[in-house]
């Protein structure tokens, strides 16, 4: 997968870090399980990529220096938001 391309980040809670970021994916495994006992019956061999409408992956972002982990739009605003401090 390849990571967004042009986005500014910066970390909403320790304010501090635009640099290093981890790319948190969404992934999805079907399972069954039995009503009754909660034992799961049957796992899918393949791991799904959630995406949102637009098609694109929907992921979070991990800040590495804080460790703080939340929605990749609110790393987005907080560079905009600091872009229009300056």
């Amino acid at each position: 997968m390849a990571a967004p391309m042009g986005r500014a980040y910066k970390c909403p809670i320790c304010r501090s870090n635009s640099e290093q970021f981890a790319l948190v994916y969404k992934m999805a495994q079907e399972i069954t399980k039995d009503p009754d006992s909660g034992e799961t019956l049957f796992y899918a061999d393949e791991l799904e990529t959630l995406t949102r409408a637009d098609g694109l992956p929907d992921l979070d972002v991990r800040c590495l220096l804080c460790g703080y982990v939340g929605r990749e739009t609110a790393f987005m605003k907080e560079a905009q938001h600091d872009r229009g401090r300056r």
